[in-house]
């Protein structure tokens, strides 16, 4: 049986996590969190012994998704609900299929569209992607990230 590659270490909660970036004309796919004031790119926890990409369509999106490319890859200490976090992430460029409707994903979130123009508003978490979303880059970037 597989299992998140997810663990106590020290002061730190420790994620391995993978997140899709999806974008049909002007809007991407977030994920909007009912508990919390924020979105996030949909995805979830990797386990063990599975690559990366193949944890894209097991996670939120529910979907034969096609990776097209990783783009970023991610160190991210942040603090949520009082808990620190040590996370890694790599995010992929991603093709949805054209036809069937959005997954239902946990309860205490949404899948939404969000239009270009309403990303600087929408707490998109981690901040950076606010920024970075319209223009992504040609290879893959290695960011660090430090949530204050």
């Amino acid at each position: 049986m597989r299992r998140d590659i997810s663990l106590e270490i020290g002061a730190h909660h420790f994620n391995y996590r993978v997140a899709a970036i999806v974008r049909r004309e002007d809007a991407f796919l977030v994920c909007r969190s009912r508990r919390d004031n924020f979105c996030f790119l949909p995805g979830g926890r990797v386990q063990d012994g599975e690559a990366a990409s193949d944890a894209l369509t097991r996670e939120e999106l529910g979907l034969e998704v096609r990776a097209k490319r990783a783009v970023f890859f991610t160190e991210n200490f942040f603090s949520l609900h009082g808990r620190r976090f040590h996370e890694l992430c790599l995010y992929y460029e991603v093709a949805l299929p054209t036809t069937g409707s959005l997954p239902r994903v946990a309860d205490d979130d949404e899948l939404v569209w969000l239009n270009v123009a309403a990303i600087a508003d929408a707490n998109l978490k981690p901040g950076f992607l606010a920024a970075r979303l319209e223009n992504l880059p040609e290879t893959l970037e290695h960011l660090v990230l430090y949530d204050s």
